[in-house]
């Protein structure tokens, strides 16, 4: 590209006249890229935004394949749906499922560890849950930001239903 062409396209693109475009190359060893960036750094603030070679305002959203991101349906669901899987990781990441021992906490880990578990191997999980309150261990949820009592009363009742199995052994 000759200077000459560089001298019209920062013109055109930018509104600049051409003694500031011929600057702008001057000061950029002639590279283009630099020049506009120089133009877009020096000059942007004393450009008006009404001006006839240059509208800032337009210049953007009339481009092929612009898209108003704030009034685009699609972006804003988007956006609601990153928002949601977010707060649903920190959900389960700052609640722990804990494991006590005759009333004393044994271990706690997060919700999230124990949902990769349960993919991963749910019918062995389940098995070692069951058979370990067997032997008097109980699961319940602990954080503060989750509601989990109902969860929690859930599990004391499988725990009592696994005691009285046990109890039914006994006798």
């Amino acid at each position: 590209m000759t200077k000459e062409e560089m001298v019209e396209k920062i013109v055109s693109k930018t509104g600049v006249t051409r003694a500031q475009a011929e600057e702008a190359l001057e000061k950029n060893n002639n590279d283009l890229l630099d020049a506009m960036i120089y133009v877009e750094r020096t000059y942007s603030t004393a450009r008006k935004y009404d001006s006839a070679n240059y509208n800032n305002a337009n210049a953007f959203n009339t481009q092929p394949g612009y898209q108003d991101f704030n009034n685009n349906k699609s972006y804003q669901e988007d956006i609601a749906f990153k928002k949601t899987v977010m707060s649903f990781l920190q959900t389960v990441w700052k609640n722990q499922i804990a494991l006590s021992y005759k009333g004393e906490e044994v271990m706690s880990m997060p919700i999230l560890i124990w949902m990769i578990f349960f993919i991963t191997s749910a019918s062995t999980l389940l098995l070692v849950m069951i058979i370990s309150m067997f032997f008097d261990v109980r699961y319940y949820i602990k954080g503060e930001t989750f509601n989990s009592d109902k969860v929690n009363r859930f599990m004391d009742y499988v725990s009592g239903f696994v005691s009285k199995i046990k109890n039914s052994f006994k006798a």
